[in-house]
């Protein structure tokens, strides 16, 4: 099986962390950063069209496709801070290895 629906979801909520981050960049937010939030427009669609997809896709995600996801967070993320934009990118990776802990653990305890 392939993250293809997990990937769309992960770029829609790295561009719309972008976007904010962006926007905040003078402290507000206002008409002028409307522009901002085309990135993220334009990847909500292809994000939230196979939702429904998620849970099979993260069930039998394996590690090769957990790095593949991993690269793809971290070719979108692009935050000013960088120290931020590394953290985040830690978590994403700690949340991806829980989930496949408590996966791992599913599968044993259904054996």
């Amino acid at each position: 099986m392939d993250i293809k629906e997990t990937k769309e979801l992960a770029i829609f909520v790295c561009r719309l962390g972008n976007a904010v981050d962006a926007s905040l960049a003078d402290g507000k937010i206002g008409l002028t950063d409307a522009t901002n939030l085309l990135g993220p427009f334009m990847a909500a669609g292809p994000a939230f069209a196979g939702i429904d997809k998620l849970p099979s896709e993260l069930s039998d995600m394996d590690p090769l496709e957990a790095q593949e996801l991993k690269a793809c967070i971290a070719a979108e993320l692009d935050l000013r801070n960088d120290g931020t934009e590394v953290v985040i990118e830690q978590v994403a990776e700690l949340t991806l290895q829980l989930a496949a802990a408590i996966l791992a653990m599913k599968k044993a305890k259904a054996a």
